[in-house]
């Protein structure tokens, strides 16, 4: 919620423009005369310039929840390669005591389980990779003049 005072051009706090609007929502009447009582110029001037700062606002919001989003996919991408690297690392030991023992008979099922381990977690990791990118968009903006006596 944004409001300007159009008698001294003056904006409001949020909390009061959302107050106004809730409470002329709930008990206000229609304004016939609004067209002859306002000065049109300064009431579009006045819009342009709330909606400018909307338009910053929402802008800097959305860069806001691209970082966050951003931060969020570096931590599950680095969680999961550190998982990659450390249940392939335990299984690759586990290959080299067996060849070490000279028991080969199991090494290709677990050079298979490191291969579908690692395709399982590029998987996951391209999913959350497509996940950096986030759509927004702006609604448009409902406009009324209040008249408070």
């Amino acid at each position: 919620y944004k409001g300007v005072r159009l008698t001294d051009n003056t904006n409001i706090t949020d909390d009061l423009a959302e107050r106004l609007v809730s409470t002329a929502v709930a008990e206000g009447k229609d304004w016939q005369a609004v067209r002859g009582n306002i000065d049109h110029k300064n009431a579009l001037d006045n819009y342009e310039n709330l909606v400018d700062i909307m338009d910053d606002e929402f802008q800097e919001y959305a860069r806001q929840m691209e970082m966050q989003n951003n931060d969020q996919v570096d931590y599950l991408v680095r969680v999961l390669k550190e998982r990659k690297e450390s249940q392939a690392g335990a299984i690759r030991t586990v290959i080299e005591r067996l060849k070490s023992e000279g028991k080969n008979r199991t090494i290709k099922a677990r050079e298979g389980r490191i291969r579908k381990l690692e395709e399982s977690l590029d998987l996951k990791i391209a999913q959350y990779e497509k996940q950096r990118v986030i759509s927004t968009n702006q609604s448009h903006v409902i406009t009324g003049v209040i008249h408070v006596t």
